[in-house]
This record gives C-alpha cells, sequence and structure tokens, in this order.
C-alpha cells in the first residue's frame, strides 16, 4: 500500500493545532505572552514535525523522540517563553 502525504497541508494543519494547543496552554498556565509569539512556537513546531516526519529515520522510537519531546520542547520555550526546567516541564505536560 501507498500513501501520499502533502507536506504543504500537513504543515498548515500542524501550525493551526499547534496554535490552538499553545493558546490553551497559554491561559491554563496563566501565562501572558502575546499571540504573534504564539504564532511564532507554533511555526517552529510545525516545521519540526514536519521535518521529523520527512526524514527516513529507521527506528519508530527515535522519531517519537524527535516528535514529542524536541519539537515540543522549542515550540513551547518559543512560544511561551519558559523561565526555568520546572515551568517548562509544567507547560510540556499541559500541552
Amino acid at each position: 500500500m501507498h500513501y501520499e502525504l502533502y507536506i504543504d497541508v500537513f504543515f498548515l494543519e500542524n501550525f493551526a493545532m499547534d496554535f490552538i494547543l499553545l493558546a490553551v496552554v497559554r491561559r491554563m498556565s496563566g501565562c501572558s505572552e502575546a499571540y504573534w509569539r504564539i504564532s511564532l512556537g507554533a511555526l517552529f513546531g510545525s516545521f519540526l514535525t514536519c521535518l521529523a516526519v520527512a526524514l527516513p529515520v529507521p527506528y519508530a522510537f527515535v522519531k517519537l523522540l524527535l516528535l514529542h519531546g524536541l519539537a515540543n520542547i522549542v515550540m513551547v520555550k518559543t512560544g511561551l517563553r519558559t523561565r526555568g526546567w520546572q515551568e517548562l516541564a509544567r507547560a510540556w505536560i499541559l500541552l
């Protein structure tokens, strides 16, 4: 079976979902970042997710770490500007 992935549609869909998730986490954590900052975090998160999906990684575990580890941490750190490890961990868990 052969699947086709349209990376532009995947990017836009992922960007919209990341923006919504970051806005919800912003509200729940009491953060006061502007929506342009959340858009920047969603942009980075969507780009890194597309990159992780497009890269030919032989093990699914490595891809899972790239998606849920690196991409989400960069997204939270950029979009919400967390200031410490505890605040970053709390926002990541909320995400």
